[in-house]
């Protein structure tokens, strides 16, 4: 996990970028972003980022989720992992950085990380701002005080409850 880094929301897209500037330019090419729904994750991530070596191919993990995704259905489940996995070693070979963003991408890449050497690869968890408490990222306020309907919802706050707990 890369060390943290603490921002203000506006300025959050540009920290990112000279981050992704300096990790690309030590040699990484495949950045995992991760972070519970809604924490900004998608906007972050929407257009490439300019690198010295060309643009990055940004890739969003959950338009590899299968059309009829039910309340019964765990996320993991859900997703086509072969389909996403097939997709990041495309850009792999040929993109300079490679940014896969999800709710719960880290398991979703799992077998693709055989594939890429570890120091080409960083793992980013993106908190959102606390909007009570501006200077603090507390994700855990963001998770439902009782589980949401479904069991696809309660295994994205299961994932996300732990890796709270792992700090």
């Amino acid at each position: 996990m890369a060390p943290p880094f603490r921002v203000q929301s506006s300025e959050i897209r540009d920290v990112f970028g000279r981050w992704l500037t300096a990790e690309c330019s030590a040699g990484v090419r495949f950045v995992v972003l991760e972070g519970l729904m809604h924490s900004g994750k998608s906007y972050l991530s929407e257009q490439p980022f300019a690198l010295s070596t060309g643009q990055s191919t940004n890739i969003e993990l959950d338009q590899f989720l299968r059309a009829l995704v039910n309340s019964d259905t765990e996320y993991m489940d859900a997703i086509d992992i072969d389909a996403a996995i097939a997709t990041i070693m495309e850009k792999y070979r040929t993109a300079p950085l490679v940014i896969a963003e999800g709710t719960m991408a880290w398991p979703v890449v799992r077998r693709v990380l055989q594939e890429i050497p570890s120091d080409e690869v960083r793992r980013v968890y993106l908190k959102r701002m606390s909007s009570n408490y501006p200077d603090r990222w507390p994700d855990g306020e963001f998770l439902y005080e009782s589980e949401p309907p479904g069991v696809y919802f309660q295994s994205i706050n299961r994932y996300h409850r732990a890796a709270m707990a792992r700090g």
